[in-house]
């Protein structure tokens, strides 16, 4: 009889299918447990579940309408699920699952087919089938994945009923919901099967215990984590990938303690070169069937000239850990390609007069260092000037602290060195507002912590407005509090990072702005939205918060000219 699962095992051990450490030992534990007598391996059932997703169909893309053909390594998890089985009384062996595969390599469809299996081909009378995730929202997303494939699997309308909330097999009287931590009550469940999504996401482990000690009314329960790597450490996917990763090295454990649980963990070995495209296909086991070579071949491409792209990269396409990523957001040698044309500081400033401009302030503290960002476009060309101020009594001490030539940038005019002992922000007000009188303000977009007295003045000096009323209705902020959000920031970063990489923003050499920019880290959040900090160095990373203020504004303007009428109103002479 076929035996799908053993096949890929097989393979996997000989060498055949390109596979990292873990997936290798995975699969030697398989063919382990095959000699070993200790468990039951009922082909008959894993066949079974590997043909009740045949009978569904995709819903999505190129692939839509088209029946669902497991790959070989989704056999291998849904045949090990439902095909391991407890010598005394036949229950299904596995209690607890995690897969561990990048984006892109049909997690989601996985994960939304074994809740629908769950919920009518296992029998279990009164199932109850849980898609968890922090958010409700969230939970839908995997829910709603199971929604569509009862919608367009030809048959599966008869077998299943959709309603808002739920997913119904009303022959055996069991239901599918979305659940998250953010819902009404997680009071009285009596889960048959959870499905965890992006476990990867989960900062606390509350919403996982409270589900684990629900399961305990049921005969053979199955608490199933599919999952991305991430960038939340020391959280409880964390921890169930270290419990994994113990069970597959430990023959002992995973025979004892570890037994109902089952594990796969795609991703690339220590030391393979992440950008060899022999290394992708450990960590994608999808790659060329779904998940295109030619994406992964794009995204390595951007990830070669940007470390904040590598980041992502490593994390989200090869699974590797975050905290071994590279640690700076752009490639220098890229951003050392964007001079443009060696200038001067008041070469370049000369440059904004008559020009649309978008101003970004990253407010300092007392004495720390202050920036103004101010972007302007020369045809497709996004230029950039900063203004830098710390105070003139600390300027050494600063240097040291920062271990950055402040005097020397001083000395150059790429820096201002504020009377005093504290930033003088009057002198901010007076030379900001100088050089926008020379230049059309567009927008001045500021930190809130810091900076609101400052924007005010600045506003009302250059006669610009909280609220920019236009021709067509539409309203827009022109001077605006920015607060730092994923929100608010991930879009202007990703913008200056497509620029960069593309060669069209020029900084015309500004070393205070490299040296800021050479700083900045990326932290990655939810939904890939990322966040500057700076890591673990002790410089500055204010003109790079600056210009990304400056690319919100600019990024958020509506997509029309200006009018002029419509800041400053008709002139009469």
């Amino acid at each position: 009889m076929k035996d799908s699962a053993t096949a890929y095992a097989r393979s996997v051990v000989a060498g055949k299918v390109p596979a990292c450490k873990w997936v290798r030992l995975a699969c030697e534990r398989h063919l382990r447990d095959l000699t070993s007598g200790r468990f039951y391996w009922d082909v008959k059932a894993a066949e079974k579940a590997i043909a009740f997703l045949r009978l569904l169909r995709h819903y999505k893309g190129e692939y839509a309408g088209r029946q669902f053909e497991p790959l070989p390594w989704q056999c291998f998890v849904v045949g090990s699920l439902f095909g391991w089985k407890e010598k005394n009384g036949g229950l299904r062996r596995y209690r607890y699952a995690l897969v561990v595969v990048p984006r892109k390599n049909g997690k989601s469809f996985l994960g939304a087919g074994i809740g629908l299996l769950m919920l009518a081909g296992d029998g279990e009378p009164a199932a109850e089938v849980y898609s968890v995730a922090t958010k409700e929202d969230q939970a839908k997303l995997l829910w709603n994945d199971g929604r569509q494939m009862v919608r367009f699997s030809p048959g599966a309308g008869d077998t299943f009923k959709r309603t808002v909330n739920e997913i119904r097999h009303d022959a055996s009287a069991s239901v599918w919901r979305p659940v998250g931590s953010d819902s009404e009550t997680l009071d009285g469940l009596n889960p048959h099967g959870i499905l965890a999504d992006e476990l990867h996401a989960w900062k606390s482990r509350a919403l996982w215990d409270v589900l684990d000690s629900a399961t305990g009314a049921r005969r053979q329960p199955l608490f199933f984590q599919i999952s991305t790597e991430g960038s939340v450490r020391d959280g409880i996917f964390d921890e169930q990938v270290a419990l994994t990763q113990s069970i597959l090295e430990d023959h002992a454990l995973a025979d004892d303690a570890g037994a109902n649980v089952f594990g796969l963990v795609f991703t690339i070995d220590e030391g393979d070169d992440p950008l060899d495209e022999a290394s992708w296909f450990k960590a994608n086991p999808s790659l060329g069937c779904g998940k295109s070579l030619e994406y992964m071949r794009d995204q390595a491409a951007k990830a070669a000239l940007s470390p904040g792209k590598m980041r992502d990269f490593l994390v989200k396409q090869l699974d590797k850990r975050a905290e071994k990523a590279v640690g700076g957001w752009l490639s220098m040698d890229a951003w050392d390609g964007c001079l443009g044309e060696a200038r001067t500081q008041a070469q370049v400033l000369a440059r904004l007069a008559g020009k649309q401009v978008f101003a970004g302030f990253d407010a300092s503290r007392s004495q720390d260092l202050a920036a103004v960002a101010l972007l302007w476009f020369e045809g497709d060309i996004a230029c950039v000037a900063w203004l830098f101020f710390t105070p003139e009594e600390t300027l050494r001490e600063r240097g040291i602290a920062d271990r950055a030539p402040y005097s020397e940038w001083v000395r150059a005019g790429w820096m201002t060195a504020t009377e005093g002992n504290i930033t003088d922000y009057r002198r901010i007000v007076e030379d900001v507002t100088a050089l926008l009188k020379t230049a059309q303000a567009e927008a001045f977009w500021y930190d809130p912590s810091h900076g609101h007295e400052c924007a005010m003045q600045i506003r009302d000096a250059v006669g610009m407005t909280d609220v920019l009323k236009r021709e067509d209705d539409s309203e827009w902020a022109q001077v605006s509090a920015l607060a730092q959000t994923w929100g608010n920031f991930s879009r202007p970063y990703r913008e200056i990072e497509r620029r960069v990489i593309g060669g069209t923003l020029h900084h015309f050499g500004n070393p205070v702005a490299r040296w800021n920019i050479q700083n900045a880290v990326p932290h990655v959040g939810p939904s890939e939205n990322i966040m500057l900090h700076k890591g673990r160095s002790k410089g500055r990373i204010d003109g790079a918060v600056a210009l990304g203020m400056a690319f919100a504004a600019k990024l958020t303007m509506p997509d029309q000219e200006r009018s002029a009428y419509a800041s400053r109103g008709i002139i009469t002479l």
